[in-house]
């Protein structure tokens, strides 16, 4: 098997221009994705994680650096050439509803990308949409309703079988779960989990929502104002996250008991981000961190090497440092 991974990404750049002036909502981010497993982008809301997916996908422009697909260049394609690889290439977004045209039925959803990136006649395509709604666990006589007569966890369902249609290899999830209830969002992940070892697609999945990223990832990177600052396998989240952003957001995950933390010793995470559009000298962390230096509000570090697998942006990890609680997932039981 060749080692190319799937996805490959370079120092990836996505600048917005707006009245306020320029804006880096991604900013300089570097990360690799494996045939059949699952990447989770975790971070604050404004981090950059969605612009990051979009770019993935060809939904927004990339500004600089680049984006490889089984070893294939990505950026600076036109239209016409990226069309065959879009089937490749899918995302389920977290607005189920605002995703579908509120004037199609479900069938004709499944059916447009089929139109697009297959050669199957129209009873081939009713075929396949059938076989689609079944392997996401939804009825046939749904396909004749509209996305407004559908429950919040059957769009969500139909929006991944639209995303399935084109058999992909890589499907970004912006934040899938988030406007669905506990017990949807279980059922939600059970079905993508299910989904990938059936069919060995690959996950980015985004999310600010540790509980769900716990159950569904293989690997995590956290990001903080455009940037890349941790990348973790998912069994070392909890006992070796080094870089104190990663640390705070673990800590101020809610358990029953609101008078215990899951990590001793570990401050909760206090203050908003810096604007955007003045950012700090030196680390973008610096001013929320307990553990900044002088170097830190001078020098900003690179996302470098910690062990085998485990990369961290930072002068002083802290890894190891604070004992660890028994993890039980208090908000949720997924």
């Amino acid at each position: 098997m060749s080692d190319t991974p799937l996805l490959q990404v370079n120092d990836l750049h996505v600048r917005y221009h707006t009245a306020r002036g320029s804006l880096a909502a991604v900013d300089g981010v570097s990360l690799t994705v494996r045939r059949g497993e699952t990447l989770a982008v975790i971070g604050e809301s404004g981090c950059g994680k969605t612009s990051l997916g979009k770019a993935l996908v060809g939904l927004t422009a990339v500004t600089a650096g680049e984006i490889y697909y089984q070893g294939q260049a990505l950026t600076g394609l036109s239209r016409r050439q990226m069309q065959p690889l879009r089937r490749a290439i899918q995302m389920i977004f977290q607005d189920a509803l605002g995703a579908l045209d509120p004037r199609q039925r479900a069938a004709l959803a499944l059916d447009w990308p089929l139109r697009l990136h297959s050669s199957l006649d129209r009873a081939g395509r009713q075929a396949r949409a059938r076989q689609l709604l079944a392997q996401v666990g939804l009825e046939e006589t749904l396909m004749q309703r509209y996305p407004h007569q559908l429950s919040g966890g059957q769009r969500q369902r139909l929006n991944i079988a639209r995303a399935l249609a084109t058999e992909p290899a890589l499907i970004v999830c912006d934040e899938p779960v988030s406007a669905l209830d506990v017990s949807l969002q279980a059922q939600v992940i059970s079905l993508l989990q299910s989904l990938q070892q059936r069919l060995g697609v690959a996950y980015v999945f985004i999310s600010h929502d540790i509980g769900a990223v716990q159950h569904i990832a293989d690997r995590i990177a956290v990001m903080y104002l455009g940037r890349v600052v941790e990348v973790l396998p998912k069994a070392s989240l909890w006992q070796h996250a080094a870089h104190p952003y990663t640390r705070l957001l673990l800590a101020a995950v809610p358990r029953r008991d609101p008078r215990e933390r899951r990590l001793r010793n570990t401050p909760l995470l206090e203050g908003d981000p810096p604007s955007p559009f003045n950012l700090p000298a030196g680390c973008r962390f610096h001013d929320r961190c307990p553990h900044a230096s002088a170097l830190c509000r001078q020098t900003e570090p690179p996302l470098a090497p910690l062990t085998q697998g485990h990369s961290v942006a930072c002068h002083h990890p802290q890894a190891g440092a604070g004992e660890v609680q028994t993890l039980h997932l208090a908000r949720r039981a997924i």
